[in-house]
């Protein structure tokens, strides 16, 4: 099983989502483990007074966790220099940053991100990283049948990140070699 760093336009995501699919409750089938960096944690915080429901952003932050067998794992080990190399980097929130100092120090090399703004910088630079987004988390559970409903959430899913046909062929591929298929 695979191991993700996620960062907090996919958890804001899912948060929308919950009270159609619990995105957070069907993660641990088909990764080992999702690393939280302390940034994202900060601007969940930050930003749940301001949004709608924080109190579902308060109870993903208190499943985050600083023990091994925590699902949700705060992750402070970060490569400074790439830090310092891509948070200048327009449109890098510090979060998104963290996620990819902390995907290098790691070697963990699968990033979940749904802003699309700042993905185009981060494959920039890192050309080897896999980055992903609900789109592909959506297709991995449909495929290991493991999401009720699929139609009905990918109907969700894109009312709130809206997405074409072409970038859902993608998340299907890229779903697939997420299971080795």
């Amino acid at each position: 099983m695979k191991i993700a760093i996620l960062d907090t336009s996919a958890i804001a995501t899912w948060l929308k989502l919950q009270k159609h699919i619990n995105i957070f409750d069907l993660l641990p089938n088909i990764m080992q483990y999702a690393l939280v960096p302390q940034k994202v944690v900060t601007e969940i915080a930050d930003y749940a007074p301001l949004r709608e429901m924080p109190e579902l952003f308060q109870s993903f932050i208190n499943r985050v966790g600083t023990s091994a067998t925590s699902f949700f794992r705060l992750c402070t080990t970060i490569d400074d220099a790439i830090l310092q190399q891509i948070s200048p980097l327009l449109h890098v929130d510090a979060g998104e940053a963290e996620a990819a100092a902390q995907a290098s120090k790691t070697n963990i090399n699968w990033i979940l991100i749904d802003d699309k703004q700042c993905l185009p910088a981060l494959k920039n630079v890192f050309s080897d990283y896999s980055f992903h987004n609900s789109i592909t988390v959506l297709s991995i559970l449909a495929q290991t049948q493991l999401l009720p409903e699929p139609d009905n959430a990918f109907e969700k899913l894109n009312k709130v990140y809206n997405f074409n046909a072409q970038q859902k062929q993608q998340a299907i591929q890229l779903a697939n070699k997420w299971l080795g298929l």
